[in-house]
């Protein structure tokens, strides 16, 4: 018999984005979007904001952080 370890990671938002590429939206596509993900202990994840605004993007994640909640900023994490 074998043991499967669970390693949950407590629960956490994060900021990235991107150009929009494709989808059922054509108006948006070519536009840069932002998003805002929680991501749960158990790795489920949903989305909570999305928008063209960077400052909005980064205003909605210190509102978390700002509620005790680990909060990452993947882009400026990336550059």
């Amino acid at each position: 018999m074998s043991t499967i370890l669970r390693f949950r990671k407590p629960p956490h938002v994060e900021l990235y984005g991107g150009v929009i590429s494709g989808g059922d939206r054509p108006e948006l596509i070519g536009s840069v979007r932002y998003f805002v993900d929680y991501h749960d202990e158990e790795g489920g994840v949903v989305g909570m904001w999305d928008g063209a605004s960077y400052d909005e993007a980064r205003a909605v994640l210190a509102n978390f952080r700002s509620e005790g909640m680990e909060a990452f900023d993947r882009l400026r994490e990336a550059m």
